[in-house]
């Protein structure tokens, strides 16, 4: 009721008490994320989308919306830069939860026991049964890759919150070397 009037704050507020409460889910981090938007954090609407998209990657109202806020957290678009290969991997690794990729992988590995049972007592020729494997392995290994690097991915990221300064070297009174804009995501290499 609170989004709905306009009172972003408020709604915030009570959107904080359920997750306070332990009760997180998908729809819940993106209305938090409209809910910052809506007052102009960029920052913190970016973290609650990709929140959400952890627990539900394929809404098309959060992947719409984290792509516009994520356009104005970076409007010349140097975090969106990559290759044609890393885009296939990162739509890869986007579609899926974490749990629904351990599922997949359980699944394979669950089907390839069944068929090895089935191929033994089939008599199926060493041809067919390789055939059969070798694209189960292949499975496997994408979606085993895919997880791996969903775990890293998602290990050492970060959302800019406030927009800030990057320097030079790590002391106060270094030179600045270019302003970070709050909503950009960034990958932490070391921490002191």
């Amino acid at each position: 009721i609170a989004y709905k009037e306009g009172r972003y704050d408020a709604a915030i507020s009570q959107y904080d008490k359920i997750l306070n409460g332990g009760r997180a889910s998908g729809p819940l981090y993106y209305n938090l994320g409209n809910s910052y938007f809506k007052k102009g954090n960029i920052g913190k609407a970016v973290l609650n989308y990709e929140r959400a998209r952890k627990l539900m990657p394929r809404d098309s109202d959060l992947n719409f919306n984290h792509e516009f806020v994520q356009s104005k957290a970076d409007p010349y678009g140097y975090g969106t830069q990559s290759k044609f290969l890393d885009m296939l991997v990162q739509r890869h690794i986007q579609f899926y939860t974490l749990d629904e990729m351990v599922i997949i992988l359980l699944g394979i590995v669950i089907v390839a026991g069944i068929i090895f049972l089935i191929s033994l007592y089939g008599h199926w020729t060493e041809t067919i049964r390789g055939w059969v494997f070798l694209l189960l392995a292949l499975l496997f290994l994408v979606y085993g890759s895919g997880l791996i690097i969903k775990v890293g991915d998602e290990w050492d990221m970060a959302v800019v919150i406030t927009s800030t300064e990057s320097f030079f070297e790590p002391r106060v009174d270094s030179t600045v070397h270019f302003k970070v804009s709050e909503g950009l995501k960034a990958r932490i290499l070391k921490s002191e």
